[in-house]
C-alpha cells in the first residue's frame, strides 16, 4: 500500500532471489532487472543466490562456478540495484570461499533450520563472521510440507505442549522462538491473518536454555 501513503519504500525491506538458471555472470543482471519490472521497484534490499548449483535451460547441470554467479551479484551491488547480498543453501565449505575469494562480503545466509536439522556448526560459522541467518521451513516435520506429512515430531508434542503452556502460547510459537533464541531469523510462510498476527507475537517471552537444549 505504498502508493496510497500508508508506507514509505524505506519502510519496507524487500528479499528476492536469483534462480538456478541465471548463474553466469552476465545473467544475473538480467534476472535482477526481470524482478524490479515485476516488482515496480528501483532496487533490491537483499537479493540471495537460491542455490551454489546452476542449471541450464533444459535445468540441465550446468558448470558455472557459483564465484563467477557471487561476481554478477556484486555488479548488481555496484551498480545500485541491490543494497546487500547473500547466499542461501550453501554449506560451511562454499561459505568460507566466497569470504575468501569475493569483494562485497554476504550480509545473510538463508538455510533450512527447524528442531530436526538445527545446522549448529553453520549457524555459529556465519555469525561469527557478522552474517544473519535466515531459516527456512521452520516447523520442518511438524507441519504438512508440499501437501505432505514426513516422519517425526508434530505440533502435538508432548515437549511442545508443556512448553506452550508455560509461556501461555501455542506450539507453533514455541518453535518460532526456539529459531529466535538461537539467533535465526525464522520464516514461517502463511496468507492466514490470524497465524500472521500469531507468528508476529513471539517477543513478548524468552525460552530457557534448558528448554533451548531440549527442542
Amino acid at each position: 500500500r505504498s502508493a496510497e501513503g500508508v508506507v514509505t519504500r524505506d519502510e519496507i525491506f524487500i528479499t528476492t532471489k536469483l534462480w538456478n538458471t541465471h548463474h553466469r555472470r552476465g545473467e544475473v543482471a538480467t534476472a535482477l532487472r526481470e524482478s524490479l519490472n515485476k516488482t515496480g521497484l528501483k532496487y533490491i534490499d537483499l537479493y540471495l543466490m537460491h542455490w551454489p548449483i546452476g542449471v541450464n535451460a533444459d535445468y540441465s547441470h550446468s558448470d558455472t562456478d557459483f564465484m563467477e554467479t557471487w561476481r554478477g551479484l556484486e555488479d548488481m551491488h555496484r551498480l545500485g540495484l541491490v543494497k546487500s547480498i547473500g547466499v542461501s543453501n550453501f554449506n560451511k565449505d562454499q561459505l568460507q570461499r566466497v569470504l575468501d575469494e569475493g569483494t562485497v562480503k554476504p550480509v545473510a545466509i538463508q538455510i533450512e533450520v527447524h528442531p530436526q536439522i538445527i545446522q549448529e556448526e553453520l549457524i555459529n560459522f556465519a555469525r561469527a563472521n557478522d552474517m544473519i541467518v535466515m531459516g527456512y521451513s521452520p516447523f520442518g516435520s511438524l507441519v504438512m510440507r508440499y501437501g505432505m506429512s514426513f516422519p517425526g515430531p508434530k505440533m502435538d508434542d508432548p515437549l511442545l505442549v508443556d512448553i506452550a503452556k508455560k509461556y501461555g502460547k501455542t506450539t507453533a510459537q514455541i518453535v518460532l522462538r526456539w529459531s529466535v533464541d538461537r539467533h535465526v531469523v525464522p520464516i514461517p510462510k502463511t496468507v492466514n491473518p490470524k497465524r500472521l498476527l500469531e507468528n508476529i507475537n513471539i517477543f513478548d517471552f524468552k525460552l530457557e536454555k534448558d528448554e533451548i537444549e531440549k527442542i
